[in-house]
């Protein structure tokens, strides 16, 4: 699949996630295969992406620290922790798509 189209669906279910939280929209967790994937799969690119936008975040704040050790520290450790959590998210997608049947 197009990183385009990933991005579009993405966009198109953050302005209804975006919509409902203002209440407009009735809060439904099915997407009913409307973007093209299941909920499954669409809910682990999207932790994916957002646990790797995460890690840049950490290189900020890490480089914020510089000055306080401890706090750098606690930070690295964290950032540690979420990099072992993108790969395991990694394998996990991987391995439901490799058993994905469904032809989309």
């Amino acid at each position: 699949m197009a990183t385009t189209q990933i991005n579009s669906r993405m966009n198109s279910r953050n302005k209804n996630q975006q919509q409902r939280s203002r209440g407009r929209m009735p809060m439904s967790k099915k997407s009913d295969g409307q973007f093209g994937i299941d909920d499954l799969t669409y809910d682990l690119v999207t932790m994916l992406h957002q646990k790797s936008k995460g890690l840049e975040a950490y290189q900020k704040y890490i480089q914020d620290a510089r000055m306080n050790q401890d706090v750098r520290e606690m930070l690295e450790r964290f950032c540690a922790d979420d990099r072992r959590k993108v790969e395991e998210l990694r394998e996990c997608l991987a391995d439901v798509l490799g058993n994905d049947t469904h032809a989309h």
